[in-house]
């Protein structure tokens, strides 16, 4: 593929095919896979490519899956985060 370009030269790092995050190592780039921003990567191309919009879904509903029976607690968010992010009203 065209995206393995100057990445790939690149000493020891791992490029991911589906969403092009750069890892320092293999064993990050395992670590990578089972990341929020890596799954939701397949339900952001089934908007991008509505002709394989039912692929992708099915496959972002499949690693969400995956990866919840491993460690249920892996896609879930701090909500006190948001508080921070909110505007003092005043």
């Amino acid at each position: 593929m065209e995206d393995d370009c100057s990445l790939s030269t690149i000493p020891g790092a791992v490029v991911c095919k589906e969403c092009r995050h750069v890892a320092q190592d293999e064993e990050r780039h395992k670590q990578h896979m089972g990341e929020a921003r890596h799954i939701h990567t397949f339900r952001n191309l089934a908007y991008r490519e509505p002709k394989k919009r039912a692929l992708w879904l099915k496959i972002w509903y499949s690693s969400i899956e995956k990866v919840e029976d491993e460690n249920p607690w892996a896609l879930a968010f701090d909500e006190t985060e948001e508080l921070l992010l909110i505007p003092a009203e005043g």
